[in-house]
């Protein structure tokens, strides 16, 4: 717990741009965290992956239709993807690595790197609520290559390119494939 007590969510005002100290943010709260900014030179890829990872949203309320979804999404309840629960040593760069809600029938397209030399894991997807503990819990098991045929595998370099693809879109703001 904090010491600014429990929350559902966190907002933050920002423009992005270090000045003062170091230019990144450390360790997100477990919590949504809402990035909110009126700034013409804003960070805007930053700030965008951090809300992201934190299962919250970005919104550069400088646009109008921007400021009106922070007016209808922030603190709005959702379904969706809650959390992963896995090994961190065995996987690593994992995609969302934040809540993210979702839609009816909707997919949820997880990627990731399985360390070299990890043969068998597993990872234990959370689904719920927004703000809340979850409600559906599914545990994967995961096995390197498959025990697949070489063209099987070969699909392998889809979810590699996937993985990276998702990777470049987090870092430049776009938030992925899962993130969609």
């Amino acid at each position: 717990k904090s010491s600014l007590g429990d929350h559902d969510f966190w907002l933050v005002f920002t423009d992005g741009v270090a000045t003062i100290g170091p230019s990144t943010i450390g360790e997100l709260p477990t919590k949504p965290c809402y990035f909110l900014t009126a700034s013409p030179t804003a960070n805007r890829p930053y700030l965008r992956a951090l809300a992201l990872d934190s299962g919250g949203r970005f919104f550069d309320i400088l646009n109008p239709r921007e400021a009106a979804a922070a007016h209808r999404e922030i603190a709005r309840p959702w379904f969706g993807f809650i959390k992963a629960d896995y090994d961190r040593d065995h996987i690593t760069g994992l995609h969302p690595s934040g809540a993210r809600p979702m839609g009816a029938n909707e997919r949820l397209a997880l990627t990731g790197k399985l360390s070299k030399g990890v043969k068998k894991t597993s990872i234990t997807l959370h689904y719920g609520v927004s703000g809340k503990a979850p409600v559906i819990s599914r545990r994967i098991a995961i096995t390197a290559g498959g025990g697949r045929s070489k063209e099987e595998s070969n699909a392998g370099t889809i979810i590699a390119r996937t993985w990276a693809g998702d990777e470049i879109r987090r870092i430049e703001g776009g938030g992925g494939a899962a993130g969609r």
